[in-house]
């Protein structure tokens, strides 16, 4: 279905710590292994590139230190079992790193793991980003080494009070009705692109926006414009995107009908 719109990359959020065990040498689990090996050979027989991250890593976040040669071995083993896969699957080192992990925290992580990746996978391209969750306004504390097969990440989710009301899973959600389309919405849109196209020329480095989307309980066509004029801005930046996400909270398609959400397909492929 995600091949057939004329997409081409899919990302693949994985929790990697729940199937790994707690004690050296951090064994991933053969069978979740296996699993992850049949998903992205499913995507790429399909015709699409897999982005593979490490996703939803509370623990790291909560004992960074501690789980730091956890984190490691699960690279290291990840890495060795997709270092023959080809050039159109992806890894991102962590997502969205958030508090207590500091940005000092997540560059000591990228100047261990990298090398750890490097060792099977000498050209494969890498994906990173700041900490809070990934923010614009945090990518230029991150520390870039001298590695031409980097890619620079944020997540776009502004504003937030839009794309995030009604959250059934946050203890103080936004609430529901807010609409998007004001003045300083416009004004948000072209200060985040502004920073990340300045990032962009600075740095050289390509620029993915790994996730943009809109809850689902925001009317359809309100998602639908927001996606819509989000995706053009991005390509008009030369970056590119997966949008979040394709059958979760913030859908893009509608496993129940079996079609896209209205206006969606035209938001995110549409001229």
């Amino acid at each position: 279905i995600i091949r057939a719109a004329g997409l081409d990359t899919v990302r693949l959020p994985i929790k990697w710590s729940a199937h790994t065990s707690s004690t050296p040498p951090y064994k991933i689990d053969p069978a979740f292994m296996s699993r992850v090996e049949t998903v992205v050979a499913q995507a790429q027989t399909a015709g699409l590139g897999v982005i593979i991250d490490i996703h939803h890593y509370e623990a790291l976040m909560e004992n960074v230190g501690g789980e730091t040669p956890r984190f490691l071995s699960m690279w290291d083993q990840i890495a060795t079992q997709f270092r023959n896969a080809p050039a159109n699957v992806y890894f991102e080192v962590i997502n969205e790193p958030i508090a207590p992990v500091t940005m000092a925290d997540a560059n000591r992580l990228y100047q261990r793991v990298i090398p750890v990746i490097r060792k099977t996978n000498p050209v494969r391209p890498l994906i990173m980003g700041g900490d809070d969750w990934n923010s614009i306004d945090t990518l230029d504390k991150v520390t870039w080494p001298k590695d031409p097969y980097l890619v620079a990440t944020f997540h776009d989710y502004g504003p937030y009070n839009f794309t995030h009301q009604g959250a059934s899973w946050m203890e103080s959600a936004p609430p529901t009705g807010r609409r998007w389309g004001r003045k300083d919405d416009l004004k948000e849109l072209s200060d985040t692109y502004g920073v990340a196209m300045r990032f962009k020329k600075r740095t050289g480095l390509p620029v993915l926006v790994g996730e943009f989307g809109v809850i689902d309980v925001v009317p359809d066509a309100e998602r639908a414009r927001w996606m819509n004029t989000r995706r053009r801005t991005i390509e008009h930046a030369k970056m590119s995107w997966c949008a979040w996400d394709f059958a979760g909270a913030f859908k893009t398609y509608d496993l129940k009908r079996g079609a896209w959400f209205p206006g969606m397909l035209d938001a995110l492929t549409g001229p």
